[in-house]
């Protein structure tokens, strides 16, 4: 029997089992992507399923060929569930399109990527650090993009020994955003940035900063973060799609200082 629409959201995963010959519980296995593989073989044109995006992540190059088309973040309609992400996933068998993700979205030469940082360069953590940070102070520290806090403490400051400093940088604190960016704000060259809390774009000067900030908060820049960040990815994916301001551009392909600050800070 065939049906020309197929609407599901089935059960995530088999009940737990004891391994043999323990005490001990082993997970259940899994079984939304085996509905899921069902549901497709007797569709005529589309299945619309509601599933974890990790069961469904291995399988999503197969499903794209039977005509996975559009995923949409849906945990938000699931209180209290404990999964970092559920998925609602359209197919269309009678048209193979291509999908918004990681693998469809253009990757550029010059791209965010080129100018971001994402690993962090200072060991000590938030919850260390914090408790030694003011509301007012001679050197500016960046817990999160938009926390700066405070310390007269120099010897904390070199402890900290954040590499980026000596240059303006753009920080950044999009992840868990769909709708954008999230906060940015600007560091001078003396601030300090938790780099393990927040990101940060490399400037070749402060006034950079302004015109960076307006791109990143254009409606079109938007849409792409809301579409893009709807599929199963990281911040590095993300950034190689979003092309640099022609600005940058020029600053990379003409300043060589700025060049060399870029390749000594952004890691891949």
């Amino acid at each position: 029997m065939k049906f020309n629409v197929v609407v599901l959201n089935p059960p995530y995963s088999a009940g737990e089992t004891l391994r043999e010959g323990s005490n001990r519980r082993k997970a259940g296995g899994f079984l939304a992507r085996k509905f899921v593989e069902f549901a497709l073989s007797v569709a005529r044109d589309r299945v619309i399923a509601i599933c974890p995006v990790g069961q469904m992540q291995p399988k999503k190059t197969a499903f794209r060929e039977q005509g996975l088309y559009r995923i949409v973040g849906s945990i938000k309609h699931f209180p209290g569930v404990r999964l970092k992400e559920i998925g609602t996933y359209y197919f269309d068998k009678q048209t193979i399109q291509p999908m918004y993700d990681e693998t469809s979205a253009p990757s550029y030469t010059y791209s965010l990527d080129s100018i971001f940082s994402l690993k962090s360069t200072i060991q000590m953590s938030r919850n260390l650090l914090e408790p030694q940070l003011n509301t007012e102070g001679a050197h500016k520290v960046f817990v999160t993009a938009s926390k700066p806090m405070y310390t007269d403490n120099a010897q904390l400051i070199q402890e900290l020994n954040d590499v980026s400093r000596g240059h303006w940088r753009a920080v950044i604190n999009h992840n868990g955003d769909p709708n954008g960016m999230s906060y940015i704000s600007l560091a001078s060259p003396t601030d300090t940035i938790l780099s393990g809390n927040c990101h940060y774009f490399v400037l070749p000067n402060a006034e950079a900063f302004e015109p960076l900030r307006a791109y990143l908060a254009t409606q079109e820049l938007k849409e792409h973060a809301k579409r893009y960040k709807l599929t199963a990815t990281n911040s590095r994916a993300f950034m190689k799609t979003i092309k640099l301001p022609d600005y940058f551009i020029e600053e990379l392909q003409t300043n060589a200082e700025y060049q060399l600050a870029v390749n000594s800070l952004v890691v891949a």
